[in-house]
């Protein structure tokens, strides 16, 4: 049996000072050792690696590494050690009716999807998130598999509008510059090494953070990346994990964080795409879906309601916005 405590790996008995996991991925012979043996004393010290450098420090097997991050994760004993944010933290869309779906904006935290056929809208939601995020001050990492920001047009006529709307000075080219990076990503290999990169320009060294505040990472899209692999074989689910974990860690460390996920949409009754196991990643779904009389029509599911929210956008070139709620 493993104890865990104050955040450091030991061995021991007794529940009277510690956490003691079961069917745990340290139970099992030789993966304590071997953590010890690459230094990797504490909690803490095993998150803050990435499972490359976790597998190259301690020999494990990345499956084992795998289901031991996500195992640590999952932990609510550790919440005041990995600093999770609150639940009552969001970041803005500045759209309304959205926001008030989502509850107040999208959790700190966590990570949202948002499903949809092609031409539903789910690009253009990504760029009006963006702008609005730019100009609220926010870094946003922008992972673009679809060349939605091959041109920044889109993107700068957005802020414009927005800036106009709240009479916001906005410098697009400077803001774009200072606060956007864009990655450009075509198979499911580089999307994973590009969240790693990311983790460790902002975790340098393992150790340190950075201090900036908001973050928002915006995928768009991990449904074109992966579909074309997972089902054909194994190593795409791994591959899809490691993804998961990835921004799980990044989302853990990064302060005020947030990811927005866009995926594909499929089936009879739109769902989204990846499989079972992609589908307990999200904390919330937000499904767009074209309405010919009013733009787009938004539903958002959010893990532990029962009742989905329900909203109206419209669409033009000047980004998303919001028609009228209802719910």
């Amino acid at each position: 049996m493993v104890r865990l405590r104050v955040g450091l790996l030991a061995e021991g008995r007794g529940a009277d000072d510690g956490f003691i996991a079961g069917d745990f991925v340290l139970d099992e012979e030789g993966v304590l050792t071997k953590l010890r043996d690459a230094a990797l004393f504490s909690v803490e010290s095993v998150l803050r690696r990435s499972d490359v450098e976790i597998c190259r420090l301690t020999k494990l097997e990345p499956s084992k590494v795998i289901l031991l991050r996500e195992q640590l994760l999952s932990l609510t004993a550790f919440k005041p050690i990995l600093k999770l944010p609150s639940a009552c933290d969001r970041i803005p869309s500045d759209i309304s009716c959205l926001d008030q779906a989502l509850g107040g904006g999208f959790m700190v935290g966590a990570i949202t999807q948002v499903i949809g056929k092609s031409g539903s809208g789910k690009s253009q939601l990504a760029l009006s998130l963006c702008a609005a995020a730019l100009l609220r001050g926010c870094q946003v990492y922008f992972i673009d598999t679809v060349g939605t920001l091959a041109s920044t047009s889109r993107l700068f006529t957005i802020m414009k509008t927005v800036a106009t709307s709240q009479d916001i000075p906005c410098d697009c080219s400077q803001l774009a510059h200072d606060r956007l990076k864009v990655v450009s990503v075509h198979d499911p290999w580089d999307m994973v090494l590009s969240i790693e990169q990311l983790n460790d320009r902002c975790f340098g060294e393992g150790e340190k953070e950075v201090e900036y505040s908001p973050v928002i990472l915006i995928v768009d899209s991990l449904g074109c990346t992966f579909n074309t692999i997972v089902g054909t074989n194994g190593q795409a689910l791994s591959l899809l994990a490691s993804f998961s974990s990835s921004v799980k860690r990044f989302l853990q460390l990064a302060p005020s964080s947030t990811c927005v996920v866009t995926n594909t949409a499929i089936g009879p009754s739109p769902h989204a795409g990846l499989g079972t196991m992609w589908a307990r990643v999200p904390h919330a779904t937000i499904s767009l879906q074209k309405d010919q009389q009013s733009g787009i029509l938004g539903i958002v599911s959010k893990v532990g309601c029962l009742e989905d929210e329900t909203f109206r956008l419209k669409v033009d070139k000047s980004g998303i916005g919001e028609q009228h709620a209802y719910g």
